[in-house]
């Protein structure tokens, strides 16, 4: 059987990217011109990628 820790640390895992994921992808289309979002999103998408690695961080954290 999987311990818990582990499928804890793995859905941690998974959100952290999938938020990092999107805050590069979302970054990265408005910055390229082909998205365009309001102003409070050009703000908050390249604020997801330090918050999907935290997230990472602090699932392993919890893991343990």
């Amino acid at each position: 059987m999987i311990p818990a820790e582990s499928i804890l640390m793995a859905i941690y895992l998974l959100c952290g990217l999938i938020i990092s994921a999107f805050g590069i992808l979302l970054t990265g289309f408005y910055y390229f011109g082909e998205l365009t979002m309001p102003g409070i999103f050009a703000w908050v998408a390249p604020l997801m990628i330090p918050l999907g690695i935290v997230t990472i961080i602090v699932g392993e954290r919890e893991a343990r």
